[in-house]
C-alpha cells in the first residue's frame, strides 16, 4: 500500500510539472556585497538570477573601495570602483578567483553606472556629480579607462545603467523613482515610468541579453530594513518592476555583470499576432521572420511575461509559422505572452526574440453609466468595437458637448469633433440637457496591463476597474509623487495629510489628479 501510494505522489507530481511546463532558464548574476554576514563576507559574489536569496562567495576582493557599476563584455567582467570625492578606476574582475586587474583610471567622480553595447561595441558609463546631482554619460575606453563625455542628462540620481542587445540603453534615478531610455549621441532622457515604489542609495542594473530581461538591485524605502535590498525585474515598456525576491540576508548586489555567449543564428523578428493585439483566437496562427540559416524554431507562449513557466512549447516547427491544434487551444479572455528561438542542424541558436503580447477573444460587457442633466465626469472600462466619438454616442440624445482634459470638444449639436476617438486612458466631461444613460459595450479591460501616463500638473484619468475600491489603494503606487486627487464633486484624497473624502473609486467615474513629476498609473486588479 505504502509502495502504491509513493508511486501515485511521484505520477502526479510529474503530471503537474508536465502540465505546468516549468521552464525557468536558469543565469548566474556576478556582483559585489557590501553587507557582512556569517556566511558571506563582503566582497563578489554569485547568484541564480531567479533565486537572490542564495550567494555564493566569491575568493578576494578590491583592496580598496568597492565595485559599484558592472557589465560584462566580450566574455569578460568589468567594473568601476567608488571612491568618495575621488575619480573612480575601471578594473575587468576574475568571476571564479575574484582577482581583479586594474586598467585604468576614469578621470571621473561619482561614477555609478556601467553598461555595455554590444552593438557597437561600446562600454557607458554614468555619473551622479557631487555638486549638483546632475548625471553625466560618457564612453569608456576598456583599454586605458579614459572616458569621453557624451553630454549631460538633465536628470537626478541616474545611478544605474543597462543596455539590451539591441542597443537601447535605459537608466534609473531614485529621484522619484524614474526609469528612463536615454539617447546614446545625446544623453537625452525619455520618462518611461516609475518602478511603483520609493527607492534610494545604490542601485544596479544589466540585462539577461539572452532572454531579453532586464534586471535589477534596488533598494525598497517602503519595506522594513531587513527586508529592503531586493532583486527585480524591470519592465522596459512601462518601467513597473516585478519582484523576484530578497537578496540575502539583506546582501547588495552592486558592480553587476551577467554573462552571455554570442549567438550563431540571428534574433526572430516576429510579426503576428502583433504586439498588444485583442479579440485573438484561441487557436490562432503565429508568424514570424524567416532567419537564415536557420533549419527550426522553437515557440513558447506564456501567461507571465518573464516566461518562468510556459503554458505552451512547440518545438522542432520547420516553417516560419504555426498554428495551434485543437488540443492547444488556449483560454478566452486571457494575456499571453508568446516568443521564438531559432536553431539549425549545427546546433546553432539564436537568442529569443523580443515578446509580443495579445489578449485572447473575450465576451464582451456592457458599462451602463448614468448621466444627469448638467456636466458628468465620466470614463469606460470597456473598449468599443469603434471609438468614434459619433459611435460612443450613437442614438443617445441630450448630449451638447463631450470635452476631454485638453479643452477639446466634441458637439454633435453643432457637428463638431476635435477629440476624435474615445482614448480609454482618459476621462471626459459631458454636459447632457436631459437625464439619460450612457451605454457602451466592448471587451473587458484588463486594467493591469495598461499604463496611464501622468505628466506634472493637473490629468483627467479614468477608473478603470470593474468594482469599487478605496481610494488610498488605487493610489498607492503613486503616493510619493501626486498632491492630491478630487472626483467631480470636489471630494479629495491627500496622502500627505491622510484625507480621503473620496472613500471608494467608482466604475465609470472620471477623476483629477496633481502629480509633482511624470508618473504612471498602473491599476491593480
Amino acid at each position: 500500500m505504502k509502495i502504491i501510494s509513493t508511486i501515485s505522489f511521484y505520477m502526479l507530481l510529474i503530471l503537474l510539472v508536465y502540465n505546468l511546463n516549468i521552464e525557468v532558464k536558469a543565469q548566474t548574476v556576478y556582483a559585489q556585497n557590501m553587507v557582512p554576514q556569517p556566511t558571506l563576507p563582503i566582497g563578489f559574489v554569485s547568484f541564480d538570477q531567479w533565486a537572490p536569496g542564495a550567494m555564493t562567495a566569491i575568493p578576494n576582493t578590491l583592496s580598496e573601495g568597492y565595485l559599484v557599476g558592472g557589465s560584462w563584455a566580450n566574455g569578460i567582467w568589468y567594473g568601476i570602483d567608488y571612491k568618495s570625492s575621488a575619480t573612480c578606476n575601471l578594473y575587468s574582475i576574475d568571476p571564479v578567483t575574484g582577482n581583479s586587474s586594474l586598467i585604468g583610471n576614469t578621470g571621473v567622480i561619482n561614477g555609478t553606472g556601467l553598461t555595455y553595447d554590444i552593438t557597437s561595441n561600446t562600454m557607458y558609463m554614468i555619473d551622479a556629480q557631487p555638486s549638483e546631482y546632475i548625471s553625466n554619460l560618457y564612453t569608456v575606453d576598456l583599454t586605458s579607462g579614459a572616458t569621453t563625455l557624451i553630454g549631460n542628462t538633465n536628470q537626478y540620481f541616474i545611478l544605474s545603467l543597462a543596455c539590451n542587445s539591441d542597443g537601447e540603453l535605459y537608466g534609473f534615478s531614485i529621484y522619484y523613482d524614474k526609469f528612463f531610455k536615454i539617447n546614446k549621441q545625446t544623453a537625452e532622457c525619455t520618462f518611461i515610468g516609475n518602478v511603483g515604489f520609493s527607492s534610494n542609495n545604490a542601485n544596479e542594473m544589466e540585462f539577461d541579453r539572452e532572454n531579453d530581461i532586464l534586471f535589477a538591485y534596488i533598494r525598497d524605502m517602503s519595506q522594513p530594513t531587513e527586508n529592503q535590498r531586493r532583486w527585480w525585474a524591470i519592465d522596459t515598456e512601462t518601467g513597473a518592476a516585478t519582484l523576484i525576491g530578497e537578496l540575502q540576508g539583506g546582501a547588495t548586489a552592486l558592480g553587476l555583470a551577467i554573462p552571455y555567449t554570442m549567438p550563431q543564428l540571428d534574433r526572430p523578428q516576429l510579426v503576428s499576432p502583433e504586439h498588444k493585439s485583442i479579440n485573438i483566437n484561441s487557436m490562432t496562427s503565429f508568424s514570424w521572420n524567416s532567419v537564415p540559416n536557420a533549419t527550426n524554431y522553437k515557440l513558447e507562449i506564456s501567461t507571465d511575461k518573464l516566461f518562468r513557466t510556459t503554458e505552451r512549447t512547440i518545438e522542432n516547427i520547420t516553417a516560419n509559422s504555426y498554428t495551434l491544434a485543437n488540443e492547444e487551444q488556449l483560454n478566452e479572455n486571457q494575456i499571453y505572452y508568446w516568443r521564438i528561438k531559432a536553431y539549425n542542424d549545427n546546433n546553432g541558436t539564436s537568442w529569443y526574440s523580443k515578446k509580443f503580447k495579445f489578449r485572447t477573444i473575450s465576451d464582451l460587457q456592457t458599462i451602463n453609466i448614468p448621466l444627469p442633466a448638467g456636466w458628468n465626469l465620466v470614463s469606460l472600462n470597456v473598449i468599443p468595437n469603434n471609438l468614434a466619438m459619433e459611435e460612443v454616442f450613437s442614438g443617445l440624445n441630450g448630449i451638447v458637448v463631450v470635452k476631454n482634459g485638453a479643452g477639446d470638444i466634441y458637439s454633435p449639436v453643432f457637428g463638431i469633433n476635435q477629440i476624435g476617438n474615445w482614448n480609454i486612458e482618459e476621462a471626459y466631461y459631458i454636459y447632457t440637457n436631459t437625464n439619460c444613460y450612457l451605454s457602451v459595450t466592448g471587451i473587458q479591460i484588463i486594467p493591469s496591463h495598461i499604463s496611464i501616463s501622468l505628466h506634472f500638473g493637473w490629468n483627467l484619468i479614468p477608473y478603470l476597474l470593474t468594482t469599487q475600491m478605496n481610494a488610498s489603494q488605487v493610489f498607492a503606487n503613486i503616493n510619493n509623487y501626486m498632491i492630491f486627487a478630487k472626483n467631480k464633486l470636489g471630494d479629495i484624497y491627500h496622502p500627505e495629510f491622510g484625507v480621503n473624502t473620496i472613500g471608494n473609486m467608482k466604475p465609470g467615474e472620471g477623476y483629477w489628479i496633481y502629480v509633482v513629476t511624470p508618473s504612471t498609473l498602473i491599476y491593480q486588479d
